[in-house]
C-alpha cells in the first residue's frame, strides 16, 4: 500500500481525521508517561506452557513465500484476484491450522484459554480488548507510514504495489473475497501464529519488559509477506506495535482488531488507488 496522499477532497479529510484521532491518542499517552504509567497497562499472567515445537506454524507461514518465490526465480509473485472458491480454500486451510495447532499444543501440557489469548469464561472483556486494538492501531499509523517514507524514498524503491493492478481488474465477487481475507482471516492466523505461539513462547525466556521477542516476532511477520511489495517495511514496524499491545495485554483480540484495521485500511485504500 502506498503512504497517504492527498489526492481528492474526501481522501485527504479521511486521512486528517485519522491523523488527528491519532494526535489524541499520542496526547493521551504522553500524559500517562508523565504520571509514570505505560502506554498500555500490564496484565499480569503466566508464562506459556509450550515449547519450541509451537513455533511450527509461524515458521511454516514465514518460509512458505520465501520458498515460493525461490522455487519460481521471482522477486515477487504474480498477482491474480482471489475468488470465492480460492477464499473459502484459504479460510479452512488456516482455521484447520490454528486447531491443529491448539490440539498438538493442548495434548503435550496442560493449557487455559488465558494461554491461548482468550478471556477467561464468563468474561466480557472482547468489545473493550477490541476497541483497545483498533485505538493501537490508529496511533501506530504515522509511525508505520513514516517510516515507510522514509525507507521508500531514501533508498528510491519502487513505489507501485503488485496488488494494485490486479484490483483494477477484479470483479466485485473477487474484491469482496479478497478484503474477507485480509480483514478478517489473515489477522486472525497471523496473530495465533506470529503472537500466541511465537511471541509468547519466546517471552519464557525474557524479562518482562525485554523487546527482543517482539523484535523476532515482527521480523518473521514481515518476512511472511516478502513479494508483496514494499508491504514488508510497514509490517515490519506495524509487527513492533503489535508486539507491544500482546506483550503488555497477552490477549489475541486486541491485536486481531488492531491488524485487521489495519488491513482494512490499506485494502480501503488500494481499492481508491486502483479506481
Amino acid at each position: 500500500m502506498d503512504p497517504p496522499a492527498a489526492e481528492s477532497p474526501a481522501l485527504a479529510a479521511i486521512v486528517l481525521l485519522l491523523f488527528s484521532m491519532s494526535l489524541l491518542l499520542w496526547a493521551g499517552v504522553l500524559v500517562r508517561g508523565a504520571r509514570g504509567g505505560s502506554a498500555i497497562d500490564w496484565r499480569r499472567r503466566r508464562r506459556v506452557p509450550w515449547g519450541p515445537a509451537a513455533v511450527g506454524l509461524p515458521l511454516l507461514l514465514t518460509a512458505m513465500p520465501l520458498l515460493t518465490l525461490a522455487s519460481r526465480g521471482e522477486v515477487a509473485p504474480d498477482p491474480r484476484p482471489v475468488d470465492i472458491a480460492d477464499a473459502a480454500t484459504v479460510t479452512g486451510a488456516y482455521l484447520g491450522f490454528i486447531f491443529l495447532a491448539v490440539l498438538v499444543v493442548s495434548s503435550h501440557q496442560t493449557t487455559s484459554r488465558s494461554d491461548f489469548g482468550m478471556p477467561a469464561v464468563g468474561e466480557r472483556s472482547l468489545l473493550r480488548d477490541a476497541l483497545l486494538g483498533m485505538a493501537a492501531c490508529l496511533a501506530a499509523l504515522p509511525l508505520v507510514y513514516g517510516v515507510q517514507g522514509l525507507v521508500v524514498n531514501g533508498l528510491e524503491l519502487d513505489a507501485s504495489h503488485p496488488m494494485l493492478e490486479a484490483l483494477a481488474a477484479a470483479s466485485l465477487t473477487q474484491k469482496l473475497s479478497a478484503a474477507w481475507l485480509a480483514v478478517v482471516v489473515a489477522p486472525l492466523m497471523e496473530e495465533f501464529a506470529y503472537r500466541v505461539l511465537l511471541q509468547g513462547w519466546l517471552e519464557r525466556f525474557a524479562r518482562r519488559t525485554a523487546w527482543w521477542p517482539l523484535i523476532t516476532s515482527a521480523a518473521l511477520f514481515a518476512l511472511a509477506h516478502q513479494g508483496q511489495g514494499y508491504a514488508p517495511i510497514a509490517l515490519g514496524v506495524f509487527g513492533l506495535v503489535i508486539g507491544y499491545v500482546y506483550r503488555q495485554t497477552h490477549r489475541l483480540m486486541p491485536c486481531v482488531a488492531m491488524h485487521a484495521l489495519f488491513n482494512g485500511l490499506s485494502f480501503g485504500l488500494a481499492l481508491w488507488m486502483a479506481g
